[in-house]
């Protein structure tokens, strides 16, 4: 019954191909003639075939199921498996009545692998050998190095030896780790009964602790050696396992300027490894704290854990290992650069018409919102960038003014923000920034100012700025200067003059001109200063196209309002009544729809403006006539046809009344303008920004210097269609300077006699 599990142990041995270590012992090394010996062969792996030898000759063997003598002369031999153990790795053999032909080496070999195998040597003591007078017993066992505790490095080989005292018969030598036997690689030799054994040693962590010692046995004699070095297994630190804020540290880590930033890290290692880190900025090594991180410490930070490892007996070795992380430091928006191309000043004169770059920087993380303003209004912004630009195209006289650029992101609670102050070389000019009032308004014995708002680079000195008054009899012009009642100032900028009347009398009324000039030019522009009164007749009423059968959309031009708030009110009549409707326009508007008329009705209309004194005179009376109901009933081709006809005979008859009545309008409306002294107020060409733009030159009459009512004038209104204004360089004298002109008009045509151009042409901004 137990020879089926045998043959399965059997063949499962046979299909494994195993490599196997062989011990042998033996209680006798040197034995008399006639002594028993006992010798065992141990495999560290269940051994299918245990092969003896006497000096390389075949003697026996043992299998798992019996063992056999092979060499007859072997009498001596008696080979036995252990049954006992269960895993078949031990064999004995015992040598009995030993003779001297029986000294010799005896080996055990497992027949599968040749390299598993072992010896020991057995010697008689010669012709007068015996027991009792031979045996020399071990008295020390040394081993080396003395050391305690070893230091061992984890996977490094290291060498002990273990060296016997003279002994007979010589000593084998057998080495343990605690209370297990190594079976690792060890030589060992004999001199004048000395025996000497090295082990080398293949240190592991597992073995941290354990003890290392060796035995000596001779016969029956066995000695330990007195030292049992402890091993103090020796590696370096493991990858620094980190964590930030109580979790796992991330690869990447975002912090806020000034907070305090650390790392819990730990790393494995024997000796005990230390932490220390490398990183941007200024700062410790260890530990790994920033009490204010900054800025400048943003980048790669690298945790070291290192240690040295000291073998006894050796040189010590540095160990070392890394892990790195990415620090983000998050931190304010600053300006670092805010400039014009080419120029670090803070103060820029440019030439005009030239291209300008004006460029702001911005260090911040995150990014930040930047802000482009001149004079404080915005004009670029930029959002979640380093960076802005700003390109001026063509430099104006207009670019002139403080630009600021201004940078934030959310950790900002005020934007950073820089100043530069630009200039543009350029003649004076009227300023579209700050507009001039040119009809002021005032009652006697007030005070009144007069304001002329001009841009200029170089900037006029007080010698440049020359005002003067009309004289409406002689028509010349008269140089003012300072005097108690008359006060000539010039800004702190030098970008504003105005002349002051203290105590306004009937003679300050009238028609004044100033006259501003630099190195690149000069401008001139003309003021009325008026008494107070009701408005101006508003002018230029008419109808829209926007006519339907109950509806009319009119639009007018206000006059000069008297110097107080003024509002409108329409006035229309059904021409078969002489009811006159009102209807008042809101304030602001000069324009007004009037709703609910009758279809195919002919209207009479007029506006008139007033103000806190009074009300002005009706405007001209202009006639209109709302569409008529279409008739959709089904009427013949010839009524169509008579239709048709009749409707284009009306057209005819209109067109010639609309001729007619314009034609009455434009003679009626000259002999006006001739009675009067002063001209409407001048419309500026300066309100384009294309340079190369040229300015439409278009005509009205200007009125005649005689026969002229002293406040005639002001009844014009606020609305001057004049262009009283040019811009002239410095190299044409004031004498021969043409402040208006006209081409392809005759001046000996009475009708342009006293014309100037509307829009004349200057220098556009």
């Amino acid at each position: 019954m137990e020879i089926l599990p045998i043959i399965v142990l059997y063949v499962l041995a046979m299909a494994v191909e195993c490599s196997a270590i062989i011990t042998m012992t033996t209680d006798k090394t040197y034995v008399p003639v006639g002594a028993d010996v006992h010798i065992s062969c141990t495999s560290d792996v269940k051994s299918i075939t245990i092969l003896i030898y006497h000096d390389s000759k075949y003697i026996a063997s043992c299998s798992i199921f019996h063992c056999q003598r092979v060499d007859t002369d072997s009498s001596s031999t008696i080979p036995v498996r252990d049954n006992t153990n269960s895993s078949y790795d031990i064999v004995s053999f015992e040598l009995r009545n030993f003779q001297v032909k029986d000294s010799g080496t005896y080996k055990c070999m497992d027949r599968s692998i040749s390299n598993g195998q072992d010896f020991v040597t057995i010697r008689h003591g010669g012709a007068h050998f015996s027991a009792a007078s031979s045996v020399v017993p071990i008295t020390e066992v040394i081993l080396t190095p003395n050391f305690n505790p070893v230091n061992l490095v984890d996977g490094v080989p290291f060498n002990f030896s273990c060296v016997t005292s003279e002994s007979r018969p010589a000593a084998s030598v057998s080495w343990f780790q605690g209370s297990g036997r190594i079976w690792g690689f060890r030589q060992s030799f004999t001199v004048n009964y000395i025996t000497t054994s090295t082990l080398t040693y293949n240190p592991s962590r597992d073995d941290q602790g354990e003890l290392i010692w060796c035995e000596g046995k001779n016969g029956e004699t066995t000695v330990k050696s007195l030292t049992k070095p402890q091993a103090n297994i020796q590696f370096g630190p493991s990858v620094p396992d980190c964590e930030y804020d109580g979790a796992d540290a991330p690869s990447s880590i975002t912090v806020r300027e000034g907070w305090t930033f650390s790392l819990d890290c730990n790393s494995s290692g024997n000796p005990t490894p230390s932490l220390t880190w490398t990183h941007p900025g200024p700062g410790p090594s260890s530990p790994l704290t920033l009490s204010n991180i900054q800025k400048s410490h943003s980048g790669t930070f690298t945790v070291t854990s290192s240690n040295t490892l000291t073998p006894s007996g050796r040189s010590d070795i540095q160990k070392s290992n890394s892990t790195s992380f990415v620090v983000l430091v998050m931190y304010k928006a600053a300006i670092t650069e805010f400039k014009v191309a080419n120029s670090d000043d803070e103060e820029v004169i440019l030439n005009e018409f030239v291209p300008v770059l004006i460029d702001c920087k911005v260090d911040s993380y995150p990014d930040a919102d930047i802000v482009l303003q001149k004079e404080g209004q915005p004009i670029k912004e930029g959002r979640n960038t380093q960076s802005i630009q700003y390109v001026l195209i063509s430099s104006q006289c207009e670019d002139e003014g403080t630009y600021s650029c201004t940078g934030s992101n959310f950790l900002n609670s005020v934007s950073d923000k820089r100043t530069l102050k630009v200039f543009v070389k350029c003649s004076p000019r009227v300023s579209h920034t700050s507009p001039t009032i040119l009809n002021v308004t005032a009652g006697t014995s007030s005070s009144a100012t007069l304001t002329f708002n001009f841009i200029a680079y170089p900037r006029p000195s007080a010698s440049d700025v020359t005002w003067e008054r009309h004289d409406l009899q002689t028509d010349h012009w008269t140089v003012l200067f300072n005097t108690s009642d008359i006060a000539i100032t010039l800004s702190q900028n030098s970008l504003q003059t105005n002349i002051s009347f203290i105590d306004v009398k009937e003679i300050n009324f009238g028609q004044y001109r100033v006259n501003v000039s630099n190195e690149l030019g000069s401008i001139t522009d003309t003021f009325f200063l008026k008494p107070e009164g009701v408005p101006s007749v508003p002018h230029n009423l008419k109808s829209s196209d926007r006519v339907t059968e109950s509806s009319v959309n009119l639009t007018w031009i206000s006059g000069f309002d008297g110097g107080h708030p003024q509002t409108f009110v329409v006035q229309f009549r059904d021409i078969s009544t002489v009811i006159w409707k009102k209807e008042d326009v809101e304030t602001g508007h000069t324009n007004h729809t009037l709703f609910n008329l009758k279809p195919g009705t002919t209207y009479e209309v007029k506006v008139t403006a007033r103000n806190s004194l009074g009300n002005s005179a009706s405007s001209d009376t202009i006639t209109l006539t709302t569409l008529s109901v279409i008739d959709h009933t089904e009427t013949s081709p010839n009524t169509v046809g008579g239709a048709i006809g009749g409707a284009i005979g009306a057209i005819a008859a209109v067109v010639i009344v609309v001729v007619i009545l314009r034609r009455k309008y434009f003679l009626h409306r000259n002999a006006s303008i001739l009675k009067n002294t002063y001209h409407p107020a001048r419309q500026s060409a300066l309100g384009t920004e294309n340079t190369e733009t040229t300015v439409a030159q278009t005509f009205e009459d200007v009125p005649m210097p005689t026969e002229i009512a002293v406040y005639d004038s002001f009844n014009h209104g606020d609305n001057r269609s004049y262009n009283l204004h040019v811009n002239m360089p410095l190299n044409e004298s004031s004498s021969k300077s043409q402040m208006y002109h006209a081409e392809n008009v005759k001046k000996e045509n009475p009708i342009y006699k006293y014309t100037r151009v509307k829009n004349p042409e200057e220098t556009v901004l």
